[in-house]
This record gives structure tokens, C-alpha cells and sequence, in this order.
């Protein structure tokens, strides 16, 4: 499989993965909240934030397996990949199994935490963490067999097992708050997702072809695991920060004000998450064929693709933020009422929050794959600490403002500074550069004005608006992102007719 359909496998399975979430969200949220209550949901998503930063505690295994296998593979070296993948997952298996013992112990006094010591609410809310972390093990389990999949430039079969995952977690959810479950029914939709995803990757290594010869090469390797001692503790630090950073809004909402606030800011959001999952893989989805393509050499390759996928990001987040922008409000209100929203101001910050810290972490995983692994991590782990003070002080002082204010603030530096740092250089004259930004501002103006000008009253208007929102931003970006020009071009080819 070339480095281009890989990333495409693997950016459209993780966009199904999120589509189906965004509507088992979008299904289920207002059953939820009827079923388990503002101040008992609200204490959910904080937790469920915590169980996502606890996901990062893979020591940075997977990265480092992307970035050495893919290496490795484009030598057509599988006994490295084979050698790398076995000590990291023999690594990651004594990881998960000490994180699920422990926060097992612990979820009693992190349940009391974020009830503030509501007595029932922390009983429920105990029984179905429990459950959560169940699925939080099964799932870094299965980030190994992610990182081999996206190595070897394979991702097909494990991006079908996501998919199928995510639409039965989706309906035992479903059936379980029908009959009455409460919040025990949305833990095991996330322990049946993540069972059916690691089966399926499981499948992948034991049946698939493309794995028939790193298959001889699963062992232990004293020299594989010198280098993941050498590197995982600054991927481990890195990969926390960022986790608690992207992921810790919601606490820091129960926590300084309180669960119910919280869950209008996560009702708020809820869209530009889904938009947020989407973006991060066009990062994530590319790390392998960056690490792939690095090893070639290839300089003048390395800088189109650089530009190519720095321009793909900008037109796709501009794109999915201007239509929830324009949108958001209207969502919100025909959904589920607006009681739960959090005013345009907070929407737009969100809006603009996302694209900054997404370009971030763009940027700074092309920087990782390229070879720069310390330099990202170190990165990554000064914007965390700036970004949570951040958090603390604005939240304390503007409300829930704060919380989007801060990442925006630190997205943009990081993502600069991460620019800067990149040894392919874009070389773009500055009329150009000016040019892309107008495009890049116009759509999530005219979003704005969309929103506070004309409100949606039905579904239908309100799909109307985010698809016009978001089709002009795309137009505009194919019309003046010179580096998406040669898709402009396959598209001119396609839809005009040649002469015979």
C-alpha cells in the first residue's frame, strides 16, 4: 500500500469512528442527561476526560513504533518492525495491567473528587468507572497493533475493526439506557467498542499477508527495548502533557465552578470535539508515511508533501469550523434546548481554539516524524504547563471563556514555533502568504455573522446553513491555496468533458 491511500485508509476509518460517535452523541446525549442527570453526567465527562489523559500513558510506545517501523519498512527491514513491535507490546502489556490495578483501587476517592462528595452519585459513578477503565486497558492494548498497522502502511483491517467496534458499542449503549441503565449503559458501549476494536487488530497480526514476515521476528529485543527506555520517558512526559492539556477542560469546569456549568460548556463544544477528532488525523493519520517518506532522503518530495498537507489541514479546519461557527447555536437549540449553550462568544473561541491547537499538533508530529522526537516532547511539555496555568487563572477570572482563551493562546505560539523548527521550509512570497490568510479568515467571519444574523429553526435550515458554510470555505481554499492546486486540477479533469 502506498504512503498516500495508508494515510487515506487510515483518515477514513478514524473519520467513521467519529461520525458514528458524533451521532451516538447526537442520539443519545438527551436520553443521557434525562436518564443520569446534569450533575451526575456532568461528573461522567470529567472523569472521562481523565480516563482519555490516562490513555497516554502508553510511554509513547506506539509513536516511537511508527516512527522506527516506518523506517525500518521503507528498507523493507520486517524483522526490525517485527522486533520493535514485540518488546513494545510485551512493554505496553505490564503498563496496562499496573495503570487498571491502580485505578481500579483509586476510583472511589477519584469518584468522591468529582462529586464533591455527593454520597450517591459517587456510588454510581464508581460502578461505571470501573467499567471505563476496563475499556481505558483494552484500548492502549491496542494502540501497539495501531502503531504496526500504520508502520507497515497497513491500516485497513484495523480501521474496519474501529468502525465495527464503534457502531455495536453504539447500539448495546443504546439498548442498555432504553431499559432503564443509566450511566453503567454508556461504560459498556465503551468496553464492547474497545474489545471488538482490539480483536480485530488481533486478527490483523495472525491472519493478514502483509504480516507473514515480521511474524518470524516477534521476539524480545535487549537492543529495542535500550532505545524505548532511551526515548519513552520524554514521549511518556509528552504525551501526558498533551493529554491533560486537550483533555482537562471539563474537570477544571467541575472543579472551579461545578458539574452542572460543565456540562453546558460540553454540550457547548460538543461539535467542535467531533471536528477536532476529524482534524487530528490528518496529523496523525500521516506520521507513518512522514516517518516512511523521511527515510528516503527525498528533500524536494518532503517539502510537497509538507506544503500539501499544511494547506489539506488549513482548508479542512477552516471548512468543519466555519460550518460550527455558523451552526453551533442553532444545534444546540433544536437538539437538546437552549439551556445548554453557552452563547456565541464561547462558541467562537472554541471554533478558533480548535484550529489553533490541531495546527499545533500538526505540526509538532510532523516535527516528531521527521526524526525530532526529544525536541517534540520537550515542545509539547512546556505548552502543557503554560496552557493549564492558563486554564486555572482565566477560567478563575473570565468563566468559562478562559478554558478555550488559554489553548488558543498557546496553540498559535506552539504552532509557529513548531513551524519554525521544520527543516522544509515553505518559501512562499508574502503576497501568497496574504493571500491564504484572507481565505483562511473570510469563511469564519462570515460564520459569525451567519450565527448572530440568521438563526436555524429546523434541522433542515440548520443543515442548510453548515453546509453553505462550510462548502464556501472549501471553495475558497481550492481557489487560493497555491499548494492545492494540482487537485484543483484532477477535479477540472474529472468534471470537464475532453474533446475526442
Amino acid at each position: 500500500m502506498s504512503r498516500r491511500r495508508a494515510a487515506l485508509a487510515t483518515f477514513t476509518g478514524s473519520s467513521l469512528s467519529t461520525l458514528i460517535a458524533a451521532a451516538q452523541a447526537i442520539l443519545l446525549l438527551p436520553l443521557c442527561i434525562s436518564s443520569v442527570g446534569d450533575r451526575l453526567y456532568g461528573s461522567w465527562l470529567a472523569t472521562g476526560e481523565l480516563l482519555l489523559c490516562l490513555c497516554a500513558f502508553d510511554f509513547g510506545l506506539p509513536n516511537l513504533l511508527i516512527q522506527r517501523g516506518g523506517a525500518a519498512h521503507a528498507k523493507q527491514d520486517d524483522a526490525t518492525v517485527g522486533r520493535y513491535f514485540a518488546t513494545g507490546m510485551i512493554m505496553l502489556s505490564g503498563i496496562a495491567a499496573a495503570l487498571g490495578i491502580g485505578l481500579y483501587v483509586a476510583s472511589p476517592a477519584i469518584s468522591h473528587t468529582f462529586t464533591h462528595g455527593d454520597a450517591a452519585n459517587s456510588q454510581a459513578l464508581i460502578y461505571a468507572l470501573r467499567l471505563a477503565v476496563v475499556a481505558t486497558v483494552l484500548t492502549i492494548l491496542n494502540y501497539g497493533f495501531q502503531g504496526l498497522s500504520r508502520a507497515i502502511q497497513q491500516t485497513v483491517w484495523v480501521n474496519v475493526a474501529s468502525v465495527v467496534g464503534s457502531i455495536i458499542g453504539f447500539g448495546v449503549t443504546l439498548a442498555m439506557l432504553l431499559t432503564g441503565k443509566g450511566l453503567e449503559a454508556i461504560a459498556y458501549g465503551l468496553v464492547v467498542r474497545s474489545s471488538i476494536g482490539l480483536a480485530g487488530s488481533v486478527l490483523f497480526l495472525l491472519r493478514s499477508k502483509s504480516t507473514v514476515v515480521l511474524r518470524k521476528s516477534l521476539h524480545w529485543s535487549p537492543e529495542v527495548w535500550r532505545d524505548y527506555a532511551k526515548h519513552s520517558p520524554a514521549l511518556f512526559a509528552s504525551g501526558v502533557s498533551y493529554a491533560l492539556m486537550t483533555n482537562s477542560q471539563v474537570a477544571i469546569a467541575v472543579l472551579l465552578l461545578k458539574p452542572e456549568i460543565a456540562v453546558v460548556f460540553s454540550v457547548t463544544r460538543r461539535a467542535a470535539e467531533f471536528g477536532k477528532a476529524f482534524l487530528d488525523m490528518i496529523g496523525y493519520a500521516s506520521v507513518g508515511g512522514v516517518a516512511h517518506l523521511t527515510a528516503t532522503g527525498d528533500e524536494s518530495r518532503i517539502r510537497k508533501v509538507y506544503r500539501e498537507l499544511n494547506a489539506t489541514y488549513f482548508a479542512a479546519a477552516i471548512a468543519v469550523m466555519s460550518a460550527y461557527i455558523a451552526g453551533n447555536s442553532s444545534f444546540v437549540n433544536v437538539w437538546i434546548g437552549d439551556a445548554y449553550f453557552g452563547g456565541l462568544l464561547l462558541t467562537i473561541l472554541i471554533g478558533t481554539r480548535t484550529i489553533a491547537v490541531c495546527w499545533s499538533y500538526f505540526e509538532l508530529s510532523f516535527l516528531r516524524a521527521a526524526g525530532e522526537i526529544k525536541l517534540a516532547s520537550v515542545a509539547i511539555m512546556v505548552e502543557c504547563a503554560v496552557r493549564l496555568a492558563l486554564m486555572f487563572g482565566l477560567t478563575l477570572w473570565l468563566g468559562l471563556y478562559g478554558l478555550p482563551l488559554a489553548g488558543l493562546i498557546t496553540g498559535v505560539a506552539s504552532g509557529f514555533w513548531a513551524r519554525q523548527r521544520q527543516q522544509v521550509k515553505l518559501d512562499e512570497p508574502k503576497w501568497v502568504r496574504l493571500r491564504s490568510f484572507a481565505a483562511r479568515t473570510a469563511p469564519l467571519v462570515a460564520a459569525a455573522a451567519i450565527a448572530l444574523l440568521i438563526p436555524s429553526e429546523s434541522w433542515l435550515d440548520l443543515l442548510i446553513t453548515v453546509v453553505a458554510a462550510g462548502g464556501i470555505s472549501v471553495a475558497l481554499s481550492l481557489l487560493f491555496e497555491s499548494a492545492l492546486s494540482s487537485h484543483v486540477q484532477t477535479l477540472r479533469t474529472r468534471l470537464i468533458r475532453r474533446p475526442a
